[in-house]
């Protein structure tokens, strides 16, 4: 256990460490594809130690879900928080609650979270790796691929 712990402590300690612009690579409007749905992802910039983000997913001219996110220190940590609607603006979850994913560590041109990667692949090109769980289950891991509109 210990020799786990001293193992882990780099990892916790670095995302401790962090500051709100280590997700300024996320600033902008970004189109993409993943689901097999059209995304578009937009973000705030860095502001009073927090980002604001906004997801819709598109599929035949019909909108299927959106999502109100930011990136915000809770205890000490970043967690990017998410609320999903649907199409006509209910709630997925109860009024108080939200899918929440805990910082894990920042380098250069990528952002962990668990259950979620982020890679910045180039200039104006971002890949979303998400951790998504079935009913049944199993899990699998879903590739947003994203160009910067803006």
């Amino acid at each position: 256990m210990k020799f786990l712990l001293l193992l882990l402590f780099p990892v916790l300690t670095q995302a401790q460490t962090a500051t709100i612009n280590d997700f300024a690579m996320l600033v902008g409007t970004w189109s993409g594809t993943g689901f097999n749905s059209d995304l578009t992802e937009v973000w705030s910039a860095p502001s009073s130690g927090s980002m604001m983000g906004m997801f819709k997913m598109e599929k035949e001219g019909n909108v299927i879900i959106y999502e109100f996110m930011d990136i915000a220190k809770e205890d000490g940590i970043f967690r990017m928080s998410v609320k999903h609607f649907n199409s006509d603006m209910t709630g997925w979850e109860e009024k108080d609650k939200f899918e929440s994913f805990t910082l894990v560590k920042t380098k250069e041109n990528e952002i962990v979270f668990e259950g979620l990667t982020i890679k910045k692949t180039g200039k104006n090109t971002l890949v979303f790796l998400l951790l998504v769980g079935s009913k049944d289950g199993s899990s699998h891991i879903e590739e947003i691929k994203y160009t910067r509109v803006n």
